[in-house]
């Protein structure tokens, strides 16, 4: 490149190739930091002002190519060439930011509702979900969960809840057990009781049987002594003299079996059978005397 080409008014014919003026650029601000998107449902004010910060990007970028056109033709002016550039960028970058921020903001309160409304239509199938562990959870908090916060949540409380229900499970058949050792103690105790009953009456039935036996053991022995020593004594009267016969005859009357009477009369016919035993017992002895 000659000296020509590098000198300060070559270089300021050249920088006119911008062809951006500051005027307008402050009308294009005028125009474009107007307008505004009213709410989600305003599609056009969203498609002006992004078609707008568009506009600006590109005469940015326009600028920018300049830019570089320019200082690879004036190596030496390259100062001068970044600093016009940097002068007209720095006053149509603000306006594009904030078309951007405009129309970026409306995204992403747009992003927000869709997945808002995505979480809403999840709802039914997350509350059904839920209802498999019997667990409820507000619908506000719900719908702050995106899926993988809500794929952790459901996770742990089903698990949670599986295990609470095998500890459930568990604990309702150790109660069974326990219920049917329980009863089947019971019914051993009662077996026992019912042992311990037959065995008492048993010993209780074998002592009577026992008593009784005994005592007519001891009767048969008595009657049988009796017996023997009646035959003993018929056996000495027989050979005893008349008078002795007769007195054993009056002593055998005095082990007479005397009934007890229950009515008067029986009582006065008993005492005048005895007053006559007595007669007879007083008669023999008194002629006994004289043989």
């Amino acid at each position: 490149m000659d000296e020509q080409n590098t000198t300060p008014e070559f270089i300021t014919e050249k920088l006119k190739e911008y062809n951006v003026a500051d005027a307008e650029i402050a009308k294009l601000a005028d125009k474009f930091l107007k307008l505004k998107i009213n709410g989600l449902e305003d599609t056009d004010g969203y498609d002006l002002v992004k078609a707008s910060a568009k506009q600006m990007m590109t005469l940015r970028t326009t600028v920018e190519k300049k830019r570089k056109e320019l200082k690879a033709d004036f190596l030496n002016g390259g100062r001068m060439v970044d600093g016009e550039a940097n002068r007209i960028q720095v006053q149509i970058e603000p306006i594009e930011k904030q078309l951007v921020a405009k129309y970026t903001a409306i995204d992403k309160e747009r992003a927000a509702k869709e997945l808002a409304d995505k979480l809403k239509g999840l709802l039914p199938m997350r509350l059904e979900k839920l209802a498999t562990i019997e667990l409820v959870v507000p619908e506000e908090e719900l719908n702050q969960m995106d899926e993988p916060k809500f794929f952790v949540f459901f996770n742990e409380k089903q698990a949670a809840y599986l295990a609470a229900q095998e500890e459930k499970q568990a604990a309702a058949g150790r109660k069974l057990q326990e219920e049917r050792e329980a009863l089947e103690q019971e019914k051993l105790a009662h077996a026992a009781e019912k042992q311990r009953d037959a065995d008492l009456k048993a010993a209780r039935e074998q002592a009577t049987k026992d008593e009784q036996e005994k005592q007519e053991l001891e009767r048969k022995n008595n009657e049988k002594l009796k017996r023997e020593a009646e035959e003993e004594r018929l056996r000495e009267a027989a050979a005893a003299p008349e008078k002795e016969k007769l007195m054993g005859f009056v002593k055998q009357l005095d082990n007479l079996y005397w009934p007890k009477m229950e009515t008067p009369a029986g009582e006065i016919l008993m005492g005048e059978a005895l007053a006559l035993i007595c007669k007879i017992q007083k008669h023999v002895t008194t002629k006994a005397e004289n043989l």
